[in-house]
């Protein structure tokens, strides 16, 4: 039986800790974006006999490593069309920092090193292992890039429990350990942090799987390659420090986890998305099944888009309270869109909707999942109904802007 799991307290980082943590990072959404710029390169096609498909949500793959190719490394990246050197890292550093100079001199002096080791592998030495397949993420989303970062950001706890509740993240406890980096005005999806979490298996899995937990660097942000077009990122990968050693005495294995997304916006309503990594789960617990586990919790950046108009439209919603009030109060027979009378029985078909306070047909007004109790311990979505020009209204709204804009985030 699980002994009473006692949380994790804050995590000081040392500056050289934090140093450490930036370089972390930076190595491997490098080692990612090489391995992504050679994905387009060659056409966008997948190597069917080195990977196969574990599952497909829309237009989003998820494939693992093939056992018979698990021991071979990742064909050699092509110098002449992605040399490190021309792949602009992540600003991972401040400007004000001095040693942020330094240790990027020192990222491209090393750069032939760098793409001479397989760009798989990866800082957990688990990655490496033949009993570990790699994973392998690719496809595409509709919608726009800074939509889509404004929706999976997680980089405080309140949009971290807001995003798991959107997206159907499971878990049983979550806590962000230490913060290194925020939003900013240059790079306002900003987060670079040490994340512990505890997964919430489903009952059936759960009945024969030890329980596991999992810490890991978390980085996001919007960066631009050497061509100078933006390029959205997303890491978590697996973190080891004294303060924080297994918790075996309380019955948890610890996941060694990497995993590495590139997000790029190829026309004007879809992104393109490509990711590498492992999952290792340690144990008995068959790679099949940590596959299968794993590719649910990938496929849920198909969300994302959807989760920051969910967010947007929350926001407008609580800013807009006084407005619907006041309409509220002027009672009407005649849909505010179409302009269609409703007389008698039908008078009851008319809805106002919970932003501009309206009424509306049932043909002019739309539900949407909203979760609008930010502050519960357990979220709750509620479908509420909206008329299409307020959800217009809210799908224009600037992320970057909100992402810069006190709690609204946690919408």
């Amino acid at each position: 039986m699980t002994r009473h799991l006692p949380p994790f307290g804050t995590l000081k980082l040392t500056r050289e800790e934090e140093f450490a943590a930036r370089q972390q990072a930076s190595e491997v959404i490098q080692r990612t974006l090489a391995l992504e710029i050679e994905y387009r390169r060659q056409g966008t096609a997948v190597d069917t006999k080195e990977w196969k498909k574990v599952s497909t949500v829309d237009d989003f793959h998820v494939y693992k490593q093939r056992r018979a190719v698990r021991r071979r490394s990742d064909p050699p990246i092509r110098r002449d069309t992605t040399c490190s050197v021309d792949i602009a890292t992540p600003e991972l550093f401040s400007v004000r920092d001095d040693s942020s100079t330094k240790w990027r001199d020192s990222t491209i002096a090393g750069s032939e090193s760098t793409l001479d080791r397989s760009p798989s592998s990866w800082s957990a030495s688990s990655g490496n292992e033949p009993r570990v397949p790699r994973i392998l993420c690719t496809g595409n989303v509709e919608g726009n890039l800074e939509d889509f970062m404004y929706g999976v950001y997680d980089g405080d706890d309140d949009a971290w429990r807001l995003r798991a509740a959107y997206i159907k993240d499971k878990f049983d406890e979550a806590r962000i350990l230490a913060t290194i980096e925020g939003p900013s005005k240059d790079d306002p999806f900003r987060f670079l942090g040490i994340k512990w979490f505890t997964t919430a298996y489903p009952p059936v899995v759960g009945s024969f799987i030890q329980k596991r937990d999992t810490l890991v660097i978390e980085s996001m942000g919007i960066a631009k390659d050497e061509h100078g077009v933006p390029y959205g990122y997303y890491i978590m990968d697996d973190y080891a420090h004294s303060n924080l050693p297994d918790r075996s005495e309380y019955g948890l294995l610890r996941n060694k986890f990497s995993m590495c997304f590139i997000h790029r916006q190829l026309a004007p309503n879809r992104i393109g998305e490509y990711a590498r990594g492992f999952v290792d789960s340690g144990g008995n617990v068959p790679p099949a099944v940590t596959i299968s586990i794993a590719s649910i919790s990938l496929s849920s950046v198909t969300n994302g888009v959807e989760t920051a108009y969910n967010k947007k439209l929350a926001l407008l919603m609580a800013s807009e309270r006084g407005r619907r009030r006041a309409a509220s109060a002027a009672p009407s027979s005649v849909c505010e869109s179409c302009h269609k009378s409703a007389h008698g029985v039908l008078s009851r078909s008319l809805v106002d909707c919970h932003v501009c306070g309206h009424l509306f047909c049932g043909k002019c007004i739309v539900e949407r999942k909203l979760i609008v109790d930010t502050q519960s311990c357990q979220m709750s979505s509620r479908a509420l109904p909206f008329c299409f020009a307020c959800i217009l209204r809210a799908k224009q709204l600037s992320s970057a802007d909100l992402m810069l804009t006190p709690d609204s985030k946690k919408q």
